[in-house]
């Protein structure tokens, strides 16, 4: 018996309160589970209260840095996937993301495309880890 696609649990950490909404119900439109957080602190409560496969996390946060944050969810979760997105073009930024286990960097303006394209492939990712344990 096939099993379903995983129904991706996202979490978005975003501080402008517009973007993080629209995210939101795009995602919440396209059938994934979304949470959203406009603070590290927040996001954090959200992390550790709930089950996430996704983040998707601004670099640029008003209470902390995004890097930061993505290190200690991903200490607390090694199997956790996480996006990046930042207005900031910078190689080094991109470079400590990937050294943290970071999936993606996206720069803004987010792509769409690509970040639907990015989650599919986590779906698929995931499809194949469950089929492996069920084996």
């Amino acid at each position: 018996m096939e099993m379903e696609m995983t129904q991706l649990r996202i979490l978005i950490i975003e501080d402008d309160a517009n973007t993080l909404q629209g995210l939101q119900e795009l995602l919440l439109h396209e059938g994934f589970r979304v949470e959203g957080a406009e603070t590290g602190k927040s996001a954090k409560k959200l992390f550790f209260n709930q089950t996430f496969d996704v983040v998707l996390c601004d670099y640029r946060l008003p209470d902390t840095d995004g890097l930061q944050l993505c290190s200690e969810m991903l200490i607390a979760k090694p199997e956790l996937e996480i996006m990046m997105f930042t207005a900031i073009s910078n190689i080094e930024i991109q470079h400590t993301a990937k050294q943290l286990g970071v999936r993606k960097v996206f720069a803004k303006p987010l792509s769409l495309d690509q970040l639907f394209s990015e989650l599919e492939n986590v779906k698929i990712d995931l499809q194949k880890t469950a089929n492996l344990t069920q084996a």
